[in-house]
């Protein structure tokens, strides 16, 4: 999955342009009106003189006007990427496993928290590992649950993502990909380097997720916090796998190889906390 450019960059540039030209054509007219009183003599001191004044006295305005248009720009640039994230529900499922270790508004430090900036490059490692096919199958089984939940009598619209993520069939959509995922773990460290380098080199860009902190800028993601990340991510599988209904359960769907490959991998999960 390769993510989509923004739509709202073209119109942020030109609202910063606009407003660049603004200010600009605003001084020209003053050095223009000048320019006349003096028969086109205007010395650099007075220039400089004018830039003073100007600044003084319509920075105010420009700096309300800068204001809005940036305000505009931000929130329809975060409703345009909440927006994308909606049309990939299972995105959202997958993440729910995890999203208990994500920062919380302004709360993203240089330990602790991850950053939201990892999506981007999980999505497409998951992808990769899982297949494109199988991904685009949940991604298409996932709409069509958040189409039922939506056309069920007196359905909530702000309830509709709680209820996909309890949805049990939306879950066991997380675990068929997760079982996938898991047999190319064989290599434990390897692999584990192989999503570290991917996921930093496909960070999202710091402007989608300043509302995390100013660390935003320069974070990435430690061998630690992607440990801590898998482990949120098969934690559901590994309750399962401490009952032997819940064993019999993972063997029954995806057969006993696949659950030999479920311990090894938890196992090497524990060894390398």
């Amino acid at each position: 999955m390769t993510e989509e450019p923004t739509k709202t960059e073209p119109t942020g540039v030109f609202q910063c342009e606009g407003l660049a030209f603004a200010i600009l054509h605003a001084f020209a007219e003053r050095l223009s009106t000048e320019a006349e009183k003096t028969d086109g003599a205007i010395t650099v001191e007075r220039i400089q003189a004018m830039v003073r004044t100007f600044g003084a006295e319509e920075a105010e305005h420009f700096r309300a006007n800068f204001r809005t248009r940036l305000e505009d720009f931000l929130t329809q640039r975060e409703k345009e990427f909440w927006d994308q994230n909606r049309k990939r529900p299972f995105d959202r499922v997958l993440v729910k496993r995890f999203a208990h270790l994500l920062a919380p508004e302004g709360g993203l430090g240089t330990e602790g928290p991850l950053s939201r900036r990892l999506l981007p490059g999980f999505f497409l490692s998951m992808e990769k590992l899982a297949g494109p096919e199988l991904f685009s199958q949940c991604q298409r089984a996932c709409k069509g649950i958040l189409r039922a939940k939506r056309e069920e009598p007196g359905a909530d619209a702000g309830d509709l993502y709680d209820q996909l993520y309890d949805s049990e069939e939306a879950n066991v959509l997380v675990d068929d990909v997760l079982v996938v995922v898991a047999s190319h773990f064989a290599e434990f460290d390897q692999r584990v380097d192989w999503l570290h380098d991917l996921i930093n080199n496909h960070l999202g860009i710091p402007e989608d997720y300043e509302f995390e902190g100013p660390a935003v800028h320069t974070w990435r993601l430690e061998r630690e916090g992607l440990l801590d990340l898998l482990g949120g991510l098969f934690a559901s599988i590994r309750e399962k796998m401490t009952s032997e209904p819940g064993r019999d359960q993972i063997q029954k769907r995806y057969g006993q190889k696949a659950r030999g490959i479920i311990e090894t991998l938890l196992v090497h999960l524990d060894e390398a906390d």
